[in-house]
C-alpha cells in the first residue's frame, strides 16, 4: 500500500473519532516546502536583559548532580497577559541564571538514555528544558535566547493543530526547520486529544485521555470505544509526525493537562492503567505537570515530573526550586573539595 493510501486509511478510520473532535482534526499528512519561517514568523532578537550584581550573587553554583534532572514546561513566550506564559525578557533572565548556575540543556534522547541508567555521557548539571503546545510565540520568543545561551529544547507539538495551519502554532515546515538548527527536538504531545471532553449529562467537561465522553442522545461512550479513541489519537500522531519531520524518534510523550486520570480525576478507574500501559508501550518517558521535583532514573517513566513556569514565576523562585529540590543522594562533592569523587556513570 502506498504511503497516501495508508494517511488517508488512517483519515477514515478517524471517522470514528466522537463529533466534538472531529473538527480539529485534518487527516492526511501533507509534506511541505523545506523552508524557514518567514519574515512575520521568524524568531525575535535576544531581548537587552542585563542580570544586576545582586541577581548574580543570589544565583550561586549548584553542585553537580547527574544522577537527577530537573525538567522545565513552559508554555509561551510573549509579552501579552497570558498565566501560562512568560515575556521573552523573563525568559532571557532565567536562562542567564541556568547558564550562571551551570546548568547545560540536554537533548530528549539523552535524557531518555539517562532513565535507563546511561549518564556517563551528561554534563555534571544536566537540565531538560520543554515546551507545551507547538506554539509560535515559543519559538519566536525562545530560539535566539536559547542560542545565544548555548542551550537547547523540547517541543511537544499537538499534531492536530498543526494540521489545521492554524496561526496560533508552528507549521510543519517551521517545526522541520527548528529540528535542523540542532537546538530543538519535537516530540509529540497529542493528535486531536488535548481537548476537554462532555463526560455528563450535566455538562461536566474533563481531559480526553482521562474522560470516557458523553454525548447528547447516545449516552457515555463504552471503554471499549474510549479505548479505540485514544489509541487511534496517539498513533495518528506517533505516525503524522514521522512522516513530516525527517530524523524525528517518538522518546517520549507530554500528557495534555497533566492528566490521563492517574489521580483519580476521571470517569472510570480503568483509564489510568491502560493509558499508563498504552503510553509506556510507545515512548521511554512520559510527562505530567506534577510533582514539580526533580527526576531520576528511578522515577516513574510514565509519570514523569516536571516543574512548570508560570507568568509569575519570578527568576529566583526558579532559582530556589532548582536550588532546593536537588534529591539529597544526587550531588556529587564539589571538584573543589579534595576527597571529591567523580559521580557514578
Amino acid at each position: 500500500m502506498t504511503a497516501p493510501a495508508e494517511a488517508l486509511r488512517g483519515a477514515l478510520a478517524f471517522l470514528l473519532l466522537p463529533l466534538s473532535l472531529v473538527p480539529l482534526y485534518f487527516a492526511v499528512p501533507r509534506i511541505r516546502a523545506e523552508v524557514g519561517p518567514p519574515p512575520d514568523r521568524a524568531a525575535f532578537p535576544v531581548p537587552n536583559v542585563e542580570p544586576t550584581d545582586a541577581q548574580l550573587r543570589r544565583w550561586a553554583p549548584l553542585p553537580p548532580a547527574r544522577g537527577a534532572i530537573p525538567v522545565l514546561a513552559y508554555h509561551g513566550v510573549n509579552d501579552r497577559p497570558d498565566h501560562y506564559s512568560v515575556t521573552s525578557e523573563r525568559f532571557a533572565e532565567q536562562m542567564a541564571m541556568l547558564r550562571k548556575v551551570g546548568f547545560e540543556a540536554i537533548s530528549i534522547g539523552d535524557y531518555a538514555r539517562f532513565l535507563q541508567g546511561a549518564n556517563e555521557r551528561l554534563p555534571e548539571r544536566p537540565i531538560l528544558i520543554t515546551f507545551d503546545d507547538g506554539r509560535l510565540d515559543s519559538y519566536r520568543g525562545a530560539d535566539k535566547i536559547l542560542a545565544e545561551a548555548g542551550f537547547r529544547a523540547t517541543m511537544f507539538a499537538i499534531a492536530g493543530h498543526i494540521e489545521e495551519d492554524s496561526p496560533f502554532y508552528s507549521t510543519w515546515g517551521e517545526l522541520r526547520h527548528m529540528m535542523k538548527s540542532g537546538r530543538w527536538d519535537v516530540q509529540e504531545h497529542a493528535g486531536i486529544g488535548h481537548a476537554n471532553v462532555q463526560y455528563d449529562a450535566a455538562g461536566h467537561k474533563g481531559p480526553a485521555y482521562a474522560y470516557r465522553q458523553y454525548t447528547e442522545g447516545k449516552g457515555l461512550e463504552s471503554f471499549a470505544q474510549f479505548k479505540r479513541r485514544v489509541r487511534q489519537d496517539i498513533l495518528w500522531a506517533k505516525r503524522t509526525m514521522t512522516e513530516q519531520l525527517p530524523g524525528f524518534m517518538p522518546w517520549s510523550f507530554a500528557v495534555p493537562f497533566g492528566n490521563y486520570g492517574q489521580d483519580g480525576d476521571t470517569n472510570d478507574t480503568r483509564i489510568a492503567p491502560f493509558m499508563k500501559g498504552l503510553l509506556a508501550k510507545h515512548f521511554k518517558a512520559v510527562f505530567l505537570t506534577e510533582p514539580p521535583i526533580y527526576t531520576t532514573p528511578t522515577s516513574r517513566r510514565a509519570e514523569l515530573p516536571r516543574m512548570e513556569i508560570h507568568s509569575d514565576t519570578s527568576t529566583d523562585d526558579l532559582y530556589r526550586w532548582l536550588r532546593d529540590r536537588i534529591p539529597a543522594a544526587a550531588p556529587a562533592r564539589s571538584p573543589a573539595d579534595p576527597a571529591a569523587v567523580s559521580p557514578a556513570g
